[in-house]
Formats: structure tokens, C-alpha cells, sequence
């Protein structure tokens, strides 16, 4: 017998997923458009994009546009 919860926990799960993505990527653009960077940022930066890469996970059906792709690269233009 299924849980009468079930269907609505993973609907909230994954819309508490979307919304840390979301997240994420404001941190990420904070520190690239934010008035100083330094290199110390760099590893920290790499990392919130490596955890934001999951947006692929979460919307499986959305092609992948240059800006979004764009955002990996983002760490080493910092540093040059």
C-alpha cells in the first residue's frame, strides 16, 4: 500500500532541489559580478558550479544554451 504523502514529498523534494539550484547560481553570479575577486575564490567558485550542474538533472527536457554552458568557464576568465 502506497503512502498518501508519497507523490507530494517528491514533489517537494525536488522543488526544494530547484530552488537550492537557484540558489546557487546567485552565489555564483554574486561572485563574479561582485566588485572584488580574488584568486582564493577560484576553488570555491569551481565547486558551486560543479554542485550547480545538476540543473541538467533537474530539467532533463531543456537544451542547454552557450550562456549556461558558459558558466564552467567562468573561474579560469577570472583568473586571467
Amino acid at each position: 500500500m502506497h503512502d498518501i504523502l508519497e507523490g507530494a514529498l517528491q514533489y517537494e523534494t525536488k522543488e526544494l532541489l530547484i530552488h537550492e539550484n537557484f540558489l546557487l547560481l546567485l552565489t555564483i553570479v554574486e561572485y563574479v559580478f561582485g566588485p572584488v575577486t580574488s584568486e582564493d575564490v577560484v576553488p570555491y567558485l569551481k565547486d558551486l558550479i560543479r554542485e550547480h550542474e545538476n540543473f541538467c538533472q533537474l530539467y532533463p527536457n531543456a537544451s542547454i544554451i552557450p550562456k549556461i554552458h558558459y558558466i564552467i568557464h567562468l573561474p579560469e576568465w577570472l583568473l586571467k
